[in-house]
Parts: structure tokens; C-alpha cells; sequence
């Protein structure tokens, strides 16, 4: 486990949630999502994570499946266990050999900030202490 992994918020891997997961910190998910996730902070998707959403993060590491679009302010790593199926937005992008990765790619700036919602932009804005 990193020390991002060990200092982030965690759903474990019996937990099963639907609906708009919304977090000021690091996540760890080990189980089930359905929905949306918007995160100010770092999203790592464990190997035993199924998520059905869109995930919207500073950073994110994705380990386990995930079926839906990655959109990430500073870097997507998709690690050789690793099953995407969706469209990856990321100035930076990380793929493991051994990834399962079906969708599109964009690493423009002009799209990436485009493309972010306001709400979460002012997050991270304020989880970086800026202006």
C-alpha cells in the first residue's frame, strides 16, 4: 500500500454504493460505485473495485475495473490489472503493459479545461490553496 493509499479515505470492498460521491480528500475504493464520483484529491480504484461512473480527480490510479470516463487535472495511471472501458482526459497518462483499455485518449490543455466542471475546478483550487 502507498502512503497516498494509506492516507486516503477508504470504501471498502463489501461496500456497494449508487448514486453522486462527492470528496474534499484522497479515496480508496475497494468495492462497488454506480454513479459519479468528483474528488479534489487523488482516486486510487483498487484491484477488487467495479465502478460504473465517471470519475473526475486531481489524480487517479486505476487497479481494478472501471466502465466510464476518467477525467483527471494532473494524471491518469492505468496499472496492468487495470480494465477500462470509457474515455481517459489527463495532461499526463501512465498504461501499464497488461492493461485492458478500450476508448478514446485526449491530453490537450485546451480540452482538459474545457471539459471541467466549475464546482470541481474550485476545489482544487482550494485544496491547493490557491486563489
Amino acid at each position: 500500500m502507498s502512503i497516498q493509499e494509506e492516507r486516503a479515505s477508504a470504501l471498502g470492498p463489501l461496500l456497494r454504493l449508487k448514486g453522486d460521491l462527492v470528496s474534499d480528500e484522497d479515496l480508496l475504493i475497494q468495492g462497488q460505485l454506480e454513479g459519479t464520483l468528483n474528488c479534489a484529491g487523488c482516486v486510487t480504484i483498487g484491484s477488487t473495485a467495479v465502478l460504473t461512473c465517471n470519475v473526475t480527480a486531481q489524480s487517479i490510479i486505476v487497479d481494478g475495473k472501471v466502465q466510464g470516463d476518467l477525467r483527471a487535472e494532473r494524471l491518469v495511471t492505468l496499472r496492468s490489472t487495470a480494465e477500462v472501458r470509457g474515455d481517459v482526459q489527463t495532461p499526463r497518462l501512465e498504461i501499464f503493459e497488461g492493461t485492458a483499455f478500450r476508448g478514446n485518449i485526449d491530453t490537450s490543455t485546451e480540452a482538459k479545461q474545457a471539459e471541467f466542471d466549475p464546482e470541481v475546478r474550485a476545489r482544487f483550487k482550494r485544496a491547493l490553496g490557491a486563489p
